[in-house]
């Protein structure tokens, strides 16, 4: 099991079969606004959940590709086993560059930059009448939800494909909208098992 993070993957075999049944799942919801995370696998996953819709692909809005939807950044762990414990990674890293553990640097995403491109994702919503696909990812959902939605319970781990509902309303000047959400309608799989309309 490989960590991504902010790495540039194309989406995987079973990437595609889970984003058909994702749009299936969504088929009769008619979307306002359509956005990505700019990554090669979320902007796949994207365009194949819009292809299951009812309505047809010439007459949905536009993709909109955004840095603001990318996965988080894991620095050093990009690209490596997620089994390895910190020491082990510190310590391969270390010998692959001839330098000592000391000298290795994390190179993680910070949270406050995690956070500022949330906002920046919320913020592009001013405006939007109707429903809005966001297309992300687990750890960036889990983070946001932590972060901007209050009252939610955050889920050990998002599954792949897996839908999650939020409401997002902004009232008069306010700078940022408030963001709630069903927790039922949180992180929500069944479709992945069963091919069933969830909304």
């Amino acid at each position: 099991r490989i960590l991504q993070g902010s790495s540039d993957y194309p989406l995987t075999d079973l990437g595609v079969s889970e984003a058909g049944k994702a749009g299936r799942a969504l088929r009769r919801v008619e979307f306002s606004k359509i956005m990505s995370s700019d990554l090669k696998r979320a902007a796949r996953t994207c365009v194949l959940m819009q292809e299951q819709n009812d309505v047809a692909m010439e007459a949905q809005p536009a993709q909109e590709l955004t840095a603001s939807l990318r996965e988080c950044g894991f620095g050093l762990r990009e690209g490596r086993s997620r089994d390895l414990t910190h020491e082990e990674l510190v310590a391969q890293i270390a010998q692959e560059q001839g330098i000592s553990p000391s000298e290795v640097e994390d190179g993680s995403e910070t949270h406050e930059s995690i956070l500022a491109r949330q906002k920046a994702f919320l913020k592009s919503l001013r405006g939007v009448v109707g429903n809005v696909l966001a297309v992300a990812h687990g750890a960036y959902i889990k983070n946001f939800l932590k972060n901007l939605v209050p009252g939610i319970e955050t889920p050990p781990r998002i599954g792949n494909c897996a839908v999650s509902v939020l409401q997002v309303e902004f009232s008069g000047d306010e700078h940022m909208p408030l963001v709630t959400a069903d927790p039922a309608r949180v992180n929500v799989e069944r479709h992945m098992a069963e091919d069933s309309f969830l909304f």
